[in-house]
């Protein structure tokens, strides 16, 4: 007897961002031609100024004996420059955050304050004339958009992680409670929805001749994978949920990304011989 698999499931799907993985990506591309414009008039002073602290440091490196300009070509610095300005974008544009004039100057003073080496402060300085502006915008504002944008990376990174515990959290909810409640309990949810996966042969089902069967599945608004193909699921997927969904009410383990998190619980599964 061949078994061809008639499965209903439903799929419950945790998604705080929708769709900003596609979004992100694309706005780093964007972002980065208009970086490359937008300060095209001031990037050469930005590079001149960094290769001046950054002579300051090489020469301060214990057994460094290659020329400063073999040893940090300005293209890296260039390179580097450029990232700065993309991670102030970003903040600008993703987090709608602005390194402000006054950030900058705290930074100025928490550099002052708290350097162990006054010497190499008082040259760094002098490479940059002494002006207040060239060293603020050099040395200092680097380091304040790259601390604020991590903290909201890590930010996000947390609510990630809380995503995912809730996700788990119901589902122990679900597998602790009696099989024929666990539907109930998803029924007033609003990211739940119901969604159709169709079985070809070869799916559950080795016989090529063995005929189609359709299955519908409750899928979360958004969910992680909503295809009408169940062969175009992940195989690693499939292999989870075709062992895990066994019949009515099976509840299966979490699925993620880094934006997603779904699980899934059968409404009934049907085999046709």
């Amino acid at each position: 007897m061949i078994e061809v698999l008639d499965m209903k499931l439903a799929a419950l799907s945790l998604h705080p961002m929708k769709g900003v993985g596609i979004r992100f990506g694309a706005f780093l591309v964007c972002v980065l031609t208009v970086a490359t414009s937008a300060f095209a008039v001031s990037v050469g002073e930005l590079v001149d100024d960094r290769l001046a602290v950054e002579r300051v440091y090489y020469a301060k490196q214990v057994g460094a004996k290659a020329p400063f300009e073999q040893a940090v070509p300005r293209s890296v610095i260039e390179r580097r420059v450029q990232q700065e300005l993309l991670k102030e974008r970003v903040l600008k544009s993703v987090y709608r955050l602005e390194i402000t004039p006054k950030l900058v100057d705290e930074e100025v003073a928490r550099i002052e304050r708290s350097t162990m080496a006054g010497d190499m402060l008082a040259q760094i300085k002098l490479s940059l004339a002494n002006n207040a502006e060239r060293f603020a915008r050099s040395v200092a504002k680097p380091l304040v958009v790259d601390r604020v944008l991590r903290a909201r990376f890590e930010a996000d990174a947390a609510q990630q992680a809380n995503r995912r515990a809730e996700a788990e959290a119901l589902r122990a909810q679900l597998l602790a409670a009696k099989p024929e409640e666990r539907l109930a309990l998803l029924k007033d949810r609003p990211d739940v929805r119901e969604v159709t996966w169709t079985f070809g042969a070869g799916v559950s089902a080795p016989d090529p001749k063995a005929k189609p069967a359709g299955a519908k599945v409750a899928d979360a608004r958004n969910s992680l994978m909503p295809k009408a193909m169940f062969k175009d699921l992940n195989g690693d997927m499939q292999k989870v949920l075709d062992a895990q969904l066994r019949q009515s009410n099976d509840v299966s383990a979490v699925f993620g990304s880094d934006y997603n998190f779904a699980l899934y619980v059968a409404i009934s599964r049907t085999a046709e011989e």
